[in-house]
């Protein structure tokens, strides 16, 4: 009965330990990889007044975003040279800054924050200081990011679309529900972090086979759709309330599983 006991606990050790890592790989962490060439637009500027404090004028700027985690770097390509940002990511928020000292002495001091709403698309505030002396301009602007060259999205062919090819073959249309929640929960999580990528690239490389011999075959259609509400409810359960309370969710069910368990055992004896 010790031997049981200590098993058990073994597992429920490893359970939490690896939950926790699990965790910590998700929470804060960035929802999207933004790295890549941006379009960034300036409008809505504003200042406190002052000749030597002009309006920022509606212009848009190619910028290249680098980003490493929860670490990004944002250089902008204006006409009088480029600027260079650096700040933190935590989900789809990107704190950034920039601070130099111009010819004239002039301090300038650049901050805001961008919010990613996709993978290619985004707002946010930028707000400027200017020292000159013992007088400050502040002045700021709205910005809109706009991803260049945006790729079309995959294709799935006869197999299913969308690169959801086993969920479209047996759903029977890339459109129904659940391929969606599918859909999105890749788009969301798997394809911004490296394991995400890995087995999204497996996953496209050897499902439509699979796919195309579900999709013939009505019984078999049947089985995976059962076969994949897990999946689905796990995915919809992230998609709405996030990863951390997924994880708390599925720590209190493991948790009252194994007492279950050791009740039972404990009944019994």
């Amino acid at each position: 009965m010790m031997g049981n006991n200590f098993k058990l606990r073994s597992v429920l050790i490893l359970f939490v330990v690896s939950s926790i890592f699990i965790l910590a790989n998700f929470v804060g962490a960035a929802t999207y990889d933004a790295t890549g060439e941006w379009n960034l637009s300036i409008s809505n500027g504003w200042t406190d007044g002052g000749d030597n404090c002009p309006l920022e004028t509606d212009r848009t700027l190619s910028s290249t975003i680098t980003q490493n985690g929860d670490k990004v770097t944002v250089i902008v390509h204006d006409s009088d040279g480029d600027i260079t940002f650096s700040g933190s990511v935590t989900d789809n928020n990107y704190n950034i800054s920039a601070f130099w000292i111009e010819d004239d002495g002039n301090e300038v001091t650049v901050s805001g924050t961008l919010i990613l709403s996709s993978s290619t698309s985004g707002t946010g505030q930028m707000d400027i200081s200017i020292t000159e002396g013992a007088i400050t301009c502040n002045k700021g602007m709205d910005i809109t990011l706009t991803k260049q060259d945006v790729a079309p999205p995959v294709s799935g062919g006869d197999g299913g679309g969308g690169g959801c090819f086993i969920a479209t073959a047996a759903y029977g249309s890339l459109m129904a529900p659940h391929v969606k929640i599918l859909r999105d929960f890749r788009d969301r999580f798997l394809l911004h972090n490296s394991v995400g990528k890995g087995f999204t690239h497996l996953y496209y490389t050897y499902s439509p086979p699979m796919a195309d011999f579900i999709a013939k075959h009505d019984n078999l259609r049947s089985v995976v759709r059962v076969s994949l509400l897990p999946i689905v409810g796990v995915s919809w359960v992230v998609l709405k309330f996030g990863p951390a309370t997924t994880m708390a969710l599925i720590l209190l069910l493991i948790s009252g599983f194994i007492g279950f368990v050791r009740f039972r055992r404990k009944y019994k004896t």
